[in-house]
């Protein structure tokens, strides 16, 4: 069992968008001491107490849509150096499993199955602008999503790209043999990634109508301001 740490120092700032995490040096040797094979994949859990209730109806704060909490996720060393029975997390992690500093988790060795495919949903309005630049999404996307050793189905992703960055909805996961999982192995693997714009549709006809009843209610202003202009000139001319 070891507890959670966030660290706050730029060199953790590189790895947000991942899901590497700096573990203990006694995780390190147990691993280099028996012939577990690469790459190393961990299922961590959160302990939970008795009276553990989630938080918002189990919504991800500060994720847009669909962010749900996970009952688990899967990790992969950046190195062994944090403080024994200590773990450093990307942020995005710790609010998909609503983790707070020095909550504790349970890890395990896992071995799951490669990836093949992963559908993501967009859920910033700016994803449009990048296609719009010239950029091809599916390209971007399957580089981004290869600095993450696996992908979590239900969980909400980062990556960052010229500076911006944009969030996704894990709605799918296939293995080899097109099986739907829960969690897939990216390193190693040859991902296709495919993009559902179902949410990203949603919010675009959100934003848009939204507009639209700015400019309404702007036009209506402009409209009282006229009328009573009016009414002012017709007291000068009284």
């Amino acid at each position: 069992m070891i507890s959670i740490l966030r660290r706050q120092v730029k060199c953790m700032e590189k790895i947000q968008h991942g899901d590497k995490c700096s573990l203990p040096g006694t995780i390190g040797r147990l691993i280099f001491e028996k012939p577990y094979e690469v790459p190393w994949l961990f299922e961590m859990k959160p302990v939970r107490s008795i009276d553990y209730r989630p938080i918002d109806n189990g919504n991800v704060p500060a994720f847009p849509r669909r962010g749900k909490l996970l009952e688990k996720a899967y990790i992969s060393p950046l190195d062994f150096r944090s403080p024994e029975n200590y773990i450093f997390l990307p942020k995005w992690l710790m609010k998909a499993l609503d983790l707070h500093p020095n909550d504790e988790v349970d890890i395990s060795f896992v071995r799951i199955k490669l990836a093949t495919l992963v559908v993501l949903q967009p859920l910033n309005l700016e994803w449009d602008e990048l296609i719009e630049q010239g950029h091809n999404a599916k390209t971007v996307l399957e580089h981004e999503v290869n600095k993450y050793s696996s992908l979590t189905s239900g969980s909400v992703i980062s990556i960052e790209f010229q500076k911006v960055i944009y969030y996704f909805f894990v709605k799918e996961v296939r293995a080899e043999g097109n099986i739907a999982v829960k969690g897939v192995r990216i390193q190693d693997s040859d991902v296709k990634v495919d993009i559902d714009r179902e949410i990203l549709d949603e919010l675009i006809e959100e934003a848009d109508a939204k507009a639209e009843l700015q400019t309404e209610l702007a036009v209506e202003t402009e409209d009282v301001d006229e009328g009573e202009d009016e009414d002012y000139d017709d007291d000068d001319d009284e």
